[in-house]
């Protein structure tokens, strides 16, 4: 027993169920084509019934339940079926399920062993599915990412990217990193800083700023936008421009630009000068 290791269990583990799975496909050496026949098309018919139990239970859960859990429903309620109908075919073939799933359960506690990481990625995915800190078409960012959610498995979470690149996050760096959900309000707030020459006027500066950006479609009326002097930089007194709108980060996009355009001409109309960088540079006489 002194010379027992974690790594001679393993070996055990896996002789163990190698020898059980070669008796059980040794039986099916005897087996007729009409054994495979009937047993094929009960593993086929399984298929198609998962298939159409599958739609059935998306379109009775689409309407009450989030995106999340029913994709997740869904694929457990098809690979249940699919697991009945291999079950059913095995048995036509002879085969002793039961001696089976010990052999399988054996591999798998050794396949366990060896893909922890797997794993607790379908531990965390389970957590996932709990907590629902998104839903599918939500914009999140995580783990340096950010874009909306696209796919949802126990393995894994996919973005798409505003890039157009799609990324596979591993739930276990979802649940362990923070997350940012961008469209639980169904709003969001994006600041922008623009520059008034030294010796405006402030109060008029600020009207402007905000007449232009009450012009844009794209800020939300209901929660006004705001506009205070943020800093006295080095080459112009500055103003952080605040206002929010839809959550998606093309949204943002698209709003920052139109803010900053307004902003821009409203500005020049107005005879207010947004200054370039300026240095004053004494110079010793002789």
């Amino acid at each position: 027993m002194s010379g027992f290791s974690r790594q001679n269990g393993y070996d055990l583990v896996v002789i163990y169920a190698q020898s059980s799975l070669e008796d059980q496909l040794a039986a099916l050496t005897d087996l007729t084509w009409q054994d495979w026949a009937w047993a094929g098309a009960i593993f086929v018919l399984s298929l198609v019934v998962a298939r159409v139990v599958g739609r059935l239970v998306r379109r009775t859960l689409e309407r009450s339940s989030g995106g999340l859990a029913v994709v997740v429903l869904v694929r457990f309620v098809s690979l249940l079926v699919v697991a009945i109908g291999l079950v059913l075919s095995l048995q036509r073939l002879g085969v002793e399920v039961n001696v089976l799933l010990g052999a399988l359960g054996l591999f798998g506690l050794a396949v366990a062993l060896a893909f922890q990481n797997i794993l607790e990625n379908f531990v965390a995915g389970g957590l996932l599915l709990v907590k629902r800190p998104f839903t599918m078409g939500d914009g999140i960012g995580t783990n340096g990412h950010v874009g909306e959610v696209v796919d949802f498995s126990l393995r894994s979470v996919t973005l798409r990217r505003q890039d157009g690149v799609t990324v596979h996050i591993p739930n276990s760096s979802v649940i362990n990193e923070p997350l940012e959900n961008y469209s639980t309000t169904g709003r969001r707030r994006t600041s922008l800083e623009v520059g008034v020459a030294y010796g405006t006027d402030l109060e008029r500066a600020q009207s402007t700023i905000l007449e232009a950006v009450k012009s844009i479609e794209y800020v939300h009326d209901d929660f006004p936008a705001e506009a205070w002097v943020h800093q006295f930089g080095a080459s112009s007194i500055d103003f952080s421009i605040e206002f929010f709108h839809d959550p998606s980060p093309d949204d943002e996009e698209e709003a920052r630009h139109h803010v900053a355009v307004a902003v821009h001409k409203a500005l020049a109309v107005a005879g207010i000068e947004i200054p370039f960088p300026q240095r004053v540079i004494h110079t010793a006489s002789d």
